[in-house]
């Protein structure tokens, strides 16, 4: 008796460019999230998907070095502000050396200012 296969949406974190298919595709970078769908969503810009991740979703999409997440996980990646050190995936900036910036501020994200850093004069005062 030969196995029937019937053509169901593809589930999320997968895809298939070809109507009526029945294998699916899983989305090798950017993400799939809804059920049918014909292609991979990219992730937001200067932000790439862990290959360990599902794919399923814009927040699992992690700022490359050099980039942070000013907006929060899933939104565009922002180039490092400058006096910063930014080591990508969903960490905060944090101050290179000679720089200060307001570490409730920073670690919060609540400050208007929250990912601005300053010199410090003289630079021993840091």
């Amino acid at each position: 008796r030969a196995l029937e296969r019937s053509c169901a949406p593809c589930p999320l974190g997968t895809f298939s460019s070809e109507a009526g298919s029945v294998q699916c595709s899983r989305c090798q970078v950017g993400f799939a999230n809804e059920s049918g769908m014909t292609s991979c969503h990219a992730c937001p810009e200067n932000a790439v998907r862990p290959a360990s991740s599902l794919g399923v979703s814009a927040v699992e999409c992690e700022c490359m070095i050099g980039y942070y997440a000013k907006y929060g996980p899933g939104e565009r990646c922002e180039r490092c502000p400058t006096g910063a050190v930014c080591a990508g995936g969903n960490s905060t900036p944090y101050p290179q050396w000679g720089f200060y910036g307001d570490k409730g501020c920073v670690e919060s994200r609540k400050c208007e200012d929250w990912d601005r850093f300053y010199e410090c004069i003289p630079e021993e005062i840091c």
